[in-house]
């Protein structure tokens, strides 16, 4: 993976792993090198710890010679004791893993820097994802092609391609290793019922790159966004318990933002539907997009992985464009009959056309410089000409 500038946020690193309780594989050499440091500092391994108070030497001679998975915040203390820094420590792991799980990380692929692939996987998150309370991350969508995407970006980033997999009818759901589950919540993603708590988008993801704004916005809407073509709308809907009110309107406000940063307009939010149920009182909120810029904004810098959703919003834009054909059509039929001033009474009768229809094609061939008033006739109508 492309890294970024070295100066850049580190969303998953070293540091940020030992506070989630991981646990770290080291080199033997690097194991042997710190009893040296402790014999020559200390003098033995119980002064070691009489004098720092961090590992009971018991244990301490243990992890020294077993060289066993050990929480990964204790090494980090040794190491501070003297003065090893992180990027030396890191030099000698090699495997990083969660409490119970044969999965681990490679020191390599740390630290996880604000990448699309991982604001990605944020908005899927925060959208039909969901890290349970053990702190595994399940997603659950009925498309196929998304689940092949989460599962890509999970091993790009975390190199675990192994998943379980439990179907209804419609909707597969895929559970993921709490290593990925504890990431996503170092990136942002709550653990638990997102209806009955508060969050926001993460920061980083505001004030990131407009590639990463677009990852997240289009995983965002692949879940939850709906795409009407009769009502020739993009609407993106979210619940929560009335307690929480105030921070879904933050989240929807935050969406609002970053569409705006791609330049397309939101056209409106709304409260819809009240629901009472297993989450209590629960109120939706929607935001909706409309209009041809904006659906071909979106089209053309978001865009869907949903198939049937990407479907639609390109049947959507083409009706407009069939539509904007249309008039221009009339315009151009409503120039060529100019050859002589006319009144628009007079292009109705001759065309065939509406009274609407030709004084909006008139208008707009006015605006655009092409045709002009020169007076009135004797029935007092306005008479057109062509500007030569």
């Amino acid at each position: 993976m492309k890294m970024k500038k070295q100066d850049e946020k580190i969303i998953v690193g070293i540091l940020e792993l030992a506070k989630m309780g991981f646990y770290v594989e080291l080199k033997e050499e690097f194991r042997e090198f710190i009893r040296k440091r402790i014999k020559n500092k200390f003098g033995s391994l119980k002064q070691f710890s009489l004098q720092t108070k961090i590992v009971p030497s018991s244990y301490l001679s243990s992890i020294l010679t077993e060289g066993r998975y050990t929480k990964l915040s204790l090494w980090l203390k040794i190491c501070n004791a003297f003065d090893i820094k992180v990027k030396k420590f890191k030099e000698n792991i090699l495997k990083i893993r969660a409490k119970h799980t044969k999965f681990f990380l490679k020191p390599e692929q740390l630290p996880i820097l604000p990448y699309p692939e991982l604001s990605s996987l944020v908005g899927h998150g925060l959208g039909d994802g969901h890290i349970s309370e053990e702190g595994c991350f399940e997603y659950t969508n009925k498309e196929i092609s998304l689940h092949v995407k989460v599962s890509k970006i999970i091993y790009k980033l975390f190199n675990i391609n192994k998943y379980t997999k439990s179907s209804s009818k419609t909707v597969e759901r895929r559970r993921y290793n709490t290593i990925v589950g504890k990431a996503l919540y170092l990136a942002g993603v709550p653990k638990g019922n997102k209806i009955l708590q508060s969050f926001s988008i993460p920061q980083w993801i505001l004030d990131d790159s407009k590639e990463i704004k677009k990852s997240f916005i289009r995983a965002l809407f692949d879940d939850e966004g709906t795409v009407k073509t009769s009502g020739h709308e993009i609407l993106i809907k979210f619940s929560k318990n009335e307690k929480y009110i105030d921070s879904l309107q933050k989240f929807i406000e935050q969406i609002k933002q970053l569409l705006e940063d791609l330049g397309i307009e939101v056209t409106s939010i709304r409260r819809e539907n009240i629901i009472i149920g297993k989450n209590g009182r629960t109120i939706q909120l929607v935001l909706g997009i409309h209009g041809y810029k904006n659906f071909l904004k979106f089209s053309k810098e978001i865009k869907f992985n949903h198939r049937q959703k990407q479907k639609k919003l390109e049947k959507m834009v083409n009706n407009y464009r069939s539509l904007h054909n249309k008039k221009r059509e009339t315009q151009r039929i409503l120039y060529e009959n100019l050859s002589e001033p006319l009144t628009i009474f007079d292009l109705t009768n001759n065309l065939n056309m509406t009274y609407i229809t030709v004084y909006k094609g008139m208008r707009k061939l006015e605006r655009e410089g092409l045709i002009k008033r020169i007076g009135h006739n004797k029935n007092q109508f306005i008479v057109w000409r062509k500007i030569k």
